[in-house]
């Protein structure tokens, strides 16, 4: 039988080791979703060159698009390994 501070050893070993897993797959996916906004953005910029608010614009979803993308690859990612419907 485990005492209670190795219970608490190995909770707090795997909670650092959970966060640390989340940590490195949120970067990673932050990462691949700036890329994928970023060579949108450049893409519409080539194709619309004289278009008004494209460069304003893309900074904006430059910068904010890649963090609501991580968060709906979160939230599907939650759907998907819940095993449940959600209403």
């Amino acid at each position: 039988m485990e005492t209670e501070k190795q219970l608490e050893a190995r909770a707090v070993r795997k909670l650092s080791a959970y966060i640390l897993w989340v940590v490195l797959v949120s970067m990673g996916l932050l990462v691949l979703n700036a890329g994928l906004v970023f060579g949108l953005a450049k893409a519409v910029g080539e194709a619309l060159p004289n278009a008004p608010l494209i460069g304003p614009l893309s900074q904006f979803s430059i910068f904010i698009l890649p963090v609501l993308l991580l968060y709906l690859e979160w939230y599907v990612w939650d759907i998907l390994s819940s095993g449940r419907n959600r209403s």
